[in-house]
């Protein structure tokens, strides 16, 4: 029966790290991988496998540190207004083109003289992308799109603040993905009428 349980604490310690290396959000990722490194740890240690315990020790300490570095990082986000013929706007969505279309598949730019496209950076580096129709102040967005490293609502935070103070006062957009849609409801989106909002 102890037997069983070592092998239950074992499987799932390379559950979790093999459910980690799925995850796109980083601070996700390291989480989880601790958490498997762990039971993988413990297994090793009832099993007496010394050097396998070793190495998840070694593999939670490096987690730890680059968690720790992670959050210590100051970010400094800005937001900048480009047009669609706007080189970096273009490299951009060519570099995260699979990734856009996972999570908007019905994405299409259809510009009008009411488009705003907005690309977000953390100083040099683009870290998102957002492109919507206003009209007052009313914004129906069809592309909020992060970078996996920053998605941890961070950048969404700094964007929605940035534009309220630019004047917004409520957001729409379509029913996205169930992984975009529980995004939208911690933002503080609300369905209504096959719609989601944001007025807050």
């Amino acid at each position: 029966m102890t037997e069983i349980i070592y092998e239950i604490i074992g499987y799932i310690g390379t559950a979790l790290v093999l459910f980690s290396m799925m995850m796109t959000s980083v601070v996700k990722l390291r989480l989880v991988n601790i958490l498997g490194s762990l039971f993988s740890m413990t297994y090793a240690l009832l099993a007496g496998a010394y050097p396998v315990a070793l190495l998840n020790a070694g593999l939670i300490i490096i987690n730890l540190f680059q968690l720790i570095r992670y959050k210590m990082h100051r970010r400094s986000f800005k937001a900048l207004r480009v047009s669609q013929n706007d080189e970096s706007f273009k490299y951009f969505m060519s570099l995260f083109d699979e990734n856009i279309k996972k999570f908007f598949p019905s994405f299409s730019l259809n510009v009008t003289d009411k488009t705003q496209i907005y690309m977000i950076y953390d100083q040099s580096e683009a870290v998102g992308v957002l492109t919507a129709e206003v009209d007052g102040k009313i914004a129906v967005i069809s592309l909020d799109y992060t970078t996996p490293k920053y998605r941890d609502t961070s950048v969404a935070k700094f964007l929605f603040s940035y534009l309220k103070k630019n004047g917004i006062k409520q957001f729409e957009t379509p029913y996205g993905t169930p992984e975009h849609n529980k995004y939208l409801m911690k933002m503080g989106f609300e369905p209504h009428d096959g719609k989601m909002i944001k007025t807050k």
